[in-house]
């Protein structure tokens, strides 16, 4: 019996890393956020986030980007994870077009464990390496790292998350520095017991752009996830930019989250 339960959890992660392979997401933060949460895994323990990200531009651009995030628990409190994406930049367009992205690998650090009356406090650091093509669209072309510091509460049937955040950026192209803050809160609201409401409020700006509320990549997103086994969360949501002026693509996102 407990062979046959180990064979069917394997089954069911081959199966979903099989559909989610024929075509090329982005990761960091628990799927489907990019709002960061501060929880880890158990030391020793190792996880996997992926799925693929469908974009449209407001040039009508489409673009495909297919991304695993192996991660592993360092300890009680430290958490690394790795990002490797595959980017598709137009279906129609040239084999030029395709291939592996910037990497990001990124440290979890548990600094507050989460008590009935305060939330968990966690600091993430990140460093992104411009391994993908900048002409061919694949890359962003510079180098980053960012900190962030990051709170978790549980609420009944809610759970809260909240980041912000600074981030380096080493241009690789000449141009002027392009720092940037991040922000961002999100929510889960446990609709069933597998079934789970995700939403959150996303934003960027750089350090000049504080009180031009115009000029913030604000993104808010919608979605739900369900727990198809005690080790498999599916999950699929819907991203746009609210903000005009800086508005760049809508994103469709489908994926997973997997205890191995």
């Amino acid at each position: 019996m407990r062979v046959y339960k180990f064979l069917k959890q394997r089954v069911y992660v081959y199966f979903i890393l099989a559909i989610f392979t024929v075509v090329p997401l982005s990761v960091f933060a628990g799927r489907p956020f990019a709002t960061e949460d501060a929880e880890v895994m158990e030391k020793g323990a190792w996880g996997l986030e992926s799925g693929i990200d469908l974009s449209k531009s407001v040039s009508n651009d489409r673009s495909y980007v297919f991304c695993y995030a192996p991660q592993y628990g360092i300890s009680k409190t430290m958490k690394i994870a790795l990002a490797v994406p595959y980017i598709r930049v137009d279906p129609d367009a040239d084999r030029e077009k395709q291939g592996v992205g910037d990497f990001e690998v990124a440290l979890k650090t548990v600094i507050h464990p989460e008590k009935k009356r305060t939330a968990a406090f966690l600091v993430k650091t990140t460093y992104k390496y411009n391994s993908g093509s900048y002409e061919n669209g694949l890359g962003g072309g510079n180098r980053e790292t960012g900190l962030s510091m990051v709170v978790t509460k549980h609420n009944g049937k809610y759970v809260w998350h909240g980041e912000y955040g600074y981030t380096l950026v080493k241009n690789q192209q000449g141009a002027d520095s392009d720092n940037f803050f991040q922000y961002g809160v999100a929510m889960e609201y446990v609709m069933k017991p597998r079934l789970t409401l995700v939403s959150e409020v996303f934003g960027e700006r750089r350090p000049g752009d504080f009180g031009n509320f115009r000029a913030h990549q604000i993104t808010p997103l919608a979605g739900l996830t369900y727990q198809l086994t005690h080790k498999i969360v599916l999950d699929m949501s819907y991203r746009v930019n609210l903000i005009k002026e800086t508005r760049q693509e809508d994103i469709l996102g489908i994926g997973f989250t997997a205890d191995l």
